[in-house]
C-alpha cells in the first residue's frame, strides 16, 4: 500500500496502536522497528451448530518499506484473510 510519506518510527507506533485498538494481541519479540505483528479472533456472521458465531483465528503482519506497507493476513479461511487484509489496508491509507 503506498502512503504519502516515508514511514517513520512514529508511524509504526500508530500501526502498533491500531493492532491493539482492533483487539489484536501483539506478538512479542518478533518485530523489528519496521514491522508489527499481531493475532486475534474474528467472529463471522456464520453460525455453528448451537447458533453461536463462528470464530476464526487470524495472524496479521504489517511491514514498512520506505513509503509502502505490506500487509499479510493468515486464517484458515481465504475469504476471512482477504477481508482482514482489506480492512487493514483501508485503515493504513488513512494514517
Amino acid at each position: 500500500i503506498p502512503v504519502p510519506r516515508t514511514v517513520a518510527p512514529a508511524m509504526m507506533q500508530q500501526v502498533a496502536a491500531l493492532l491493539t485498538g482492533l483487539k489484536y494481541g501483539r506478538c512479542q519479540e518478533v518485530d523489528s522497528p519496521t514491522t508489527c505483528s499481531g493475532c486475534g479472533t474474528m467472529k463471522t456472521g456464520a453460525k455453528d451448530g448451537q447458533g453461536n458465531p463462528i470464530s476464526v483465528g487470524c495472524l496479521v503482519r504489517i511491514e514498512a518499506n520506505g513509503d509502502k506497507f505490506r500487509v499479510t493476513a493468515r486464517t484458515l479461511h481465504p475469504v476471512v484473510s482477504q477481508g482482514v487484509k482489506e480492512t487493514f489496508c483501508k485503515v493504513l491509507k488513512a494514517l
